[in-house]
């Protein structure tokens, strides 16, 4: 198949978001533009991979239908309810502004949870320094400390109270959307993740603060933008560019992560013209390997389909994990398994992961329900202003941006962010009910 042509169909597909969700960032813009940007990087061919099989590509497309048929039946049984098939601004009301008491809770709130964060991965940090002896030792050792992080040992490690940066990072783009500007509290929030990340020789959670940064800024700033009135929501370029140097900070430290764990950052096949790209700092073979390499793996799975999991492994691996802590004995694998496309990768799009989970089924009800969440919670946020339903928007569009990479939903980083931002919010509501 013509790649060419799935990225056309995909990138075409942005105009029925727009139609129907009379935005263009929305979630048939997370999911085409997210596809579409790592079929572009594969097609570029910087690495020798092995060839994606007509199948691969065609259940990508399947799959990527499903999602669209789970927003069509929330969009077709939403105007069919309101007779109305405008589907955002049902609500002319303006929202009263916050009061200058919970903005400063709202700040200290945010300031609290990213020190706290902040705290933790210090004392991750100083376990390790103890250890090895410098921050230099640190990172020579970087493979050893990697591969103890793989077999289950975090060094030094306060378990799940790192997780309430991603609160404040999530908190703070609200606020930052409500204020139209960024302040210090970002920059804290995000420094704090990437502390962390840094000290576990891990990227995930770095890119995950990125995107929900994003996810939640934007919808936020769509709401606010609709519903206050005041000058307060002009144009702002420092956003902008704001934007685009927490995009080049976070792509950074994913490389600069990705390369402490493998200094040579040499990889099999690779082309003249990535060398020299690397060469020149444009581009790093890690960052093009990462954003590149998943279909390619899709493919080598399925030209087997042998791996055997626990139903809902990868999709409940959190839950699951946190049942082993009290006696449940279940049997998981911390990553998933890698192919060899010619280097070892394991990151195989969440088809890979929801096949192996509930098999062939799997690969089209989960797409469906994710589409289906997804413009459900964003109809009942910009209908209702109720922050809850930002809350479960921007973490089900998170599983949507995921998606190219693996299922979301198994990192703890999710899970617990989540419940933790929900608690989060339901707290603010309250406090807004008092107050009124």
């Amino acid at each position: 198949m013509n790649y060419w042509y799935l990225i056309i169909f995909l990138v075409s597909s942005l105009f029925i978001g727009k139609y129907l969700f009379k935005r263009l960032f929305n979630p048939i813009f997370l999911y085409a533009g997210s596809w579409s940007f790592i079929i572009y990087m594969y097609s570029l061919k910087l690495i020798g991979y092995s060839p994606v099989s007509d199948f691969t590509w065609n259940l990508i497309i399947v799959s990527f239908l499903a999602f669209l048929s789970g927003i069509l039946v929330v969009y077709l049984g939403r105007s069919i309810y309101y007779n109305n098939n405008d589907a955002i601004d049902t609500n002319d009301k303006t929202i009263p502004e916050w009061s200058a008491s919970k903005q400063k809770q709202i700040r200290n709130f945010i300031l609290a949870t990213a020190i706290i964060g902040l705290l933790v991965s210090l004392q991750h940090w100083y376990v390790l320094i103890n250890k090895y002896g410098s921050i230099a030792m640190v990172f020579l050792n970087a493979r050893d400390i990697y591969q103890e992080r793989v077999g289950g040992e975090h060094l030094g490690k306060i378990p799940y109270l790192n997780l309430l940066s991603y609160v404040s990072v999530f908190m703070s783009a609200i606020y930052s959307a409500y204020r139209n500007k960024f302040s210090y509290l970002v920059v804290i929030a995000i420094f704090a993740v990437i502390l962390a990340d840094a000290a576990s020789l891990a990227r995930a959670g770095v890119f995950f603060a990125f995107v929900l940064f994003g996810i939640t800024f934007i919808t936020s700033r769509y709401y606010f933008k609709s519903k206050m009135k005041g000058e307060q929501f002009k144009h702002n370029k420092n956003i902008i560019i704001t934007l685009i140097v927490i995009v080049v900070i976070a792509l950074s430290s994913v490389s600069l992560i990705r390369l402490i764990r493998n200094p040579l950052g040499d990889y099999k096949s690779t082309s003249i013209e990535l060398k020299e790209l690397t060469k020149s700092g444009i581009i790093s073979s890690s960052i093009y390997l990462y954003f590149s390499s998943p279909l390619s793996v899709l493919s080598a799975y399925l030209e087997n389909r042998d791996e055997v999991a626990v139903f809902g492994e990868n999709t409940f691996y959190p839950v699951y994990n946190v049942l082993n802590k009290f006696g449940a004995g279940i049997n998981l694998s911390p990553y998933p398994t890698g192919y060899f496309v010619p280097m070892w990768v394991n990151s195989a799009t969440y088809l890979r992961e929801l096949d192996v989970d509930f098999g062939p089924a799997g690969v089209f009800i989960i797409p469906f329900i994710i589409g289906f969440l997804s413009t459900y919670f964003w109809y009942k946020f910009f209908d209702k202003g109720n922050l809850l339903y930002l809350t479960f928007y921007c973490f089900t569009a998170i599983l949507i941006v995921f998606s190219v990479f693996y299922i979301g939903t198994r990192l703890t980083v999710w899970l617990f962010g989540f419940i933790f931002s929900i608690l989060s919010i339901i707290y603010f509501e309250k406090l807004k009910t008092k107050h009124n």
